[in-house]
Order: structure tokens, then sequence, then C-alpha cells
């Protein structure tokens, strides 16, 4: 019944009632999966709704806000200190100097945005290792001793990149957006930082937003070296290098949508609809086999990283396509992937040179 609650479960119920009727042979309710799906979806929306209209007419307690100054004092440090003995990053601590060599866009960045909101990176760091875990429990258990190693790598890596596509374009959609509306581009042409400055700054700071959330691999990473032999711990090593290229690839096109829009809605959309491109409309490779060439097939699933991630899992997977340079699908992934990162960024260069030198 639980599982029923999963669009994609009760669509397969649906599309293939046989298959399903096999698969879940303790499953013996005459009611239709269909039904159980819908009447569930019903009880959680009004759930849901009442949770939130709970929220939204409550009383208010009108308290005032903290008063967050500046502090040099040793006697107030030690006293913060010892009443939070966890927070490990302080907003309210006096900031050092930027170095000469530092990129200034980049800790600008950090300390407005990434640094400055600690306890919402800490909890959701925290929710993405639960989540990581729980995944793998789940899968352990759903197939109890029949439980082979491909299931939990296909699902860890899948996981991985489905929480890189949600999250790299959020981060750098509203980069240079929110710079134009707030009206900080005006100051930024007063001074000697260069577009390229500007543009690799923001880019090494949501990479760096995006790598924090993707500490919560480390478990999964974990598993899957425990899962392999001696030998082939080189796949652990690949899976991290597609992920990386993915989550950079995501941020430089959100990075580049930012650049050339006015709005960040719009940005947004054009970024979470180019990550969907790459992670969903090139499985097209698969479902269309029959109507693709193999060479047309082969290109086609080449920009999909979790593609690459599943043929690193398996040698045997996508063993049939021909060879582009004579290289493995996803040792093209990772070098066409470069590319584009390359290309996006030089052209979010050049669109921030032009910001930069327009008059209004």
């Amino acid at each position: 019944f639980v599982a029923l609650l999963s669009p994609i479960r009760s669509m397969y119920a649906l599309i293939y009632p046989e298959q399903y009727a096999i698969a879940t042979h303790a499953y013996s309710s005459n009611i239709p999966p269909i039904v159980l799906h819908l009447a569930g979806m019903a009880t959680l929306s009004f759930i849901f709704f009442l949770t939130f209209s709970f929220f939204i007419f409550r009383k208010t307690t009108g308290q005032a806000g903290k008063n967050q100054e500046a502090y040099t004092g040793l006697e107030k440090t030690i006293k913060r200190k010892l009443t939070f003995p966890f927070y490990l990053i302080d907003p309210l601590k006096r900031k050092k100097p930027i170095g000469r060599f530092r990129n200034p866009v980049f800790i600008t960045e950090l300390r407005s945005k990434l640094f400055g909101k600690p306890k919402f990176i800490l909890r959701g760091l925290a929710l993405s290792i639960i989540i990581s875990m729980c995944i793998l429990l789940l899968v352990s258990t759903q197939y109890g001793d029949s439980l082979k190693a491909d299931y939990v790598r296909m699902v860890a890596v899948i996981f991985q990149i489905a929480m890189i596509a949600l999250l790299a374009p959020a981060v750098s959609s509203g980069s240079i957006t929110n710079e134009l509306t707030s009206g900080t581009f005006l100051l930024l042409r007063t001074s000697t930082i260069s577009s390229i400055t500007v543009v690799t700054g923001k880019l090494k700071a949501a990479f760096l937003y995006v790598m924090i959330f993707l500490v919560s691999s480390l478990p999964v990473f974990l598993a899957l070296a425990y899962l392999e032999s001696t030998s082939s711990y080189w796949r652990v090593g690949a899976w991290v290098g597609v992920l990386v290229i993915a989550a950079i690839l995501f941020i430089c096109a959100g990075l580049f949508f930012s650049s050339i829009c006015t709005k960040t809605e719009v940005a947004t959309a054009l970024s979470y609809g180019f990550a969907a491109l790459i992670c969903v409309v090139t499985l097209g490779g698969i479902t269309f086999s029959s109507q693709l060439t193999p060479y047309a097939q082969t290109v086609m699933l080449t920009l999909n990283p979790i593609v690459a991630a599943l043929q690193i899992t398996s040698d045997k997977m996508f063993a049939d396509l021909p060879l582009i340079m004579n290289n493995p699908l996803w040792q093209n992934y990772l070098i066409l992937t470069g590319i584009l990162c390359i290309i996006l960024t030089l052209f979010s260069a050049i669109r921030v040179h032009h910001i930069f030198r327009k008059r209004n």
C-alpha cells in the first residue's frame, strides 16, 4: 500500500497489470491499485492543506528579530562559543580582509549567500545523508537475500545525479539576474573587476555550495567501495568524476542563462529545462532505439550522465553501441561535458562584459 503512493508504481500497475500481479504476489486486495493511489494522494493533500492552513491562520507571537551586530570583544566571543558549542560558522564574527590574490566576487558570494545561512546548510546536509542511507536500506530490504551489488550501485548513482540536477540549477540561475535587479552591477562597473573574474567567482561559489551537499555521497561511495574488489576501485573514482563534471555543467548552464535573461524566474526555468534535456530527453536514445541509427543513439546517450554512470557500473551495459574515438561512452561524456562547460563559461563572460559596457 505504501509503494502505491508512488505515481510510477501506480502507472506500472495500470499499464502492466499482469506483470504487477506477479511481482506483488502478496497483494490480495480487490481494490484496483490506481484507486488506492488516488485515495492516498487525496488523503495526503488534505493533511498537507490542513497543516498549511493551521500555520497560516495561527496568531503570531510578535517577537522582534535578533540584533546581529559585529563584535570584537573577547568576553562576548567566549560566551557565544560556550553557548553554541556546535555552531561551526558564526555570521556575526568580524570578517578578515579579502586577500590580494583571492577572487573578491567568490569571497563575497560565500559571505553573503553561502555561509550566511549555516543552519540551512547543516540541516540540508544532514537530510541528504539520511535520505541517502535510507535509499540503501530500502534497496537492501526490498531484495533481501537476493540483493545484488548492481542494484545498490544503480540506485545510489541515480540518486546522486538527481540531487545534482535538482540543486545546481537553482544555485546558479540567479547569480547575474539578482545583481541586475538589485543594482549591484552599477557598483561593479566602477571597479577594476573584470567580467571573467565575476563569472569565475560566482562559478566557484556555486560549485562549493553543491559540493557541500554532495558530501552526503560519502556513505554511498563507502558502500560502493565495500562492494567492489580491489582491482575495481577505479569505478568509484569514475563515478565521482561523472558527478563532479555533471555538477559543473549544470552550474555553468545556470550561470549562462542568468547572464542572458533579465528575470531570475526565466533563468531558473531555462536552467531546469536544460537539466531535463540532458537527464531525461537524451534517454530517448534508449526509448527510440529502433528509429535511430546506432551512431546517432550513441551520440544521444553520450550526453546523459545517468547512462555514463551506469556504464561505469557494469561493463556489459551499452556494450553493443559503437565506440566514438575508440573510447567508452562514459569517457566521451567526460570529454564532451568538459568542452560544454568551457563554452558556456566563455559565453557567460562575454555576456557579462557586454553588460559592463552597456550604457543605460
